[in-house]
């Protein structure tokens, strides 16, 4: 499955923290079990995640408008408390949301480089390198958006890594390198929307005399999905 929105990456990630929860430390189990007993670390396992799940239910319920500052200890305990578990990625990422609509770029960067280093390893780790990237993008940090995607191999993500990608070029200045990009986006995307928006992006870059600063748009798209889960707590 291609993660072509914000909303399919989020739900992707609580869907692998329902599904592999339970495997990602069980490595740590085989060091533990002497001492826990299979049993006994499985429940307090299962105690853990479920305690995160209550933790981030509290979280979500909190209206951010007014009350910023609760939501915000809240976050960062959940974060303390469970770093280990996917619900601790998703107070990051709302922790982000917030810094970024303050323009506060560095602490938005701190929650999004967090989430990086947490997912080390793991399939999730391009859903925050590609935001991370947006925010460098946002910040004029083109270079270094480019290294950070360039290490992203994962086949479901090249659709939206060649976006940003692209949208690092363009801002640099290299129109020839942004288009490619965005041809390629075009080829695996399945969102007909987001395959005309680059098709046409890719016709007014072909035509000589039209010049388009379309990174100057990613501040918008750094940080608008990190709330799509709350409407989701069902699933």
């Amino acid at each position: 499955m291609d993660y072509e929105t914000e909303e399919q990456q989020v739900e992707a990630l609580k869907n692998w923290w329902k599904e592999n929860g339970l495997s990602v430390v069980v490595g740590i189990a085989i060091g533990l079990g002497g001492y826990f007993g299979w049993e006994q670390y499985q429940s307090h396992t299962i105690e853990t995640k479920k305690s995160a799940s209550q933790a981030y239910e509290i979280l979500s319920e909190i209206n951010i408008k007014d009350n910023t500052d609760e939501f915000v200890k809240k976050a960062n305990e959940l974060k303390n408390d469970h770093a280990d578990t996917a619900y601790a990625l998703l107070a990051s990422l709302h922790l982000a949301k917030l810094s970024a609509e303050k323009a506060d770029w560095a602490a938005a960067e701190k929650e999004l480089d967090w989430a990086v280093q947490k997912t080390q390893g793991s399939e999730l780790q391009p859903i925050f390198k590609v935001r991370l990237a947006r925010l460098y993008n946002a910040q004029e940090k083109h270079q270094q958006a480019i290294t950070l995607l360039e290490g992203i191999k994962e086949e479901a993500y090249t659709g939206m890594t060649n976006i940003v990608l692209g949208d690092a070029y363009l801002a640099m200045g290299d129109k020839e390198k942004a288009r490619a990009l965005y041809e390629v986006a075009g080829e695996k995307t399945n969102s007909y929307i987001v395959k005309n928006e680059l098709e046409m992006l890719v016709d007014d870059l072909t035509t000589p005399g039209i010049s388009i600063n379309k990174a100057a748009e990613a501040p918008a798209n750094t940080t608008e999905e990190a709330k799509a889960d709350e409407n989701k707590q069902g699933s």
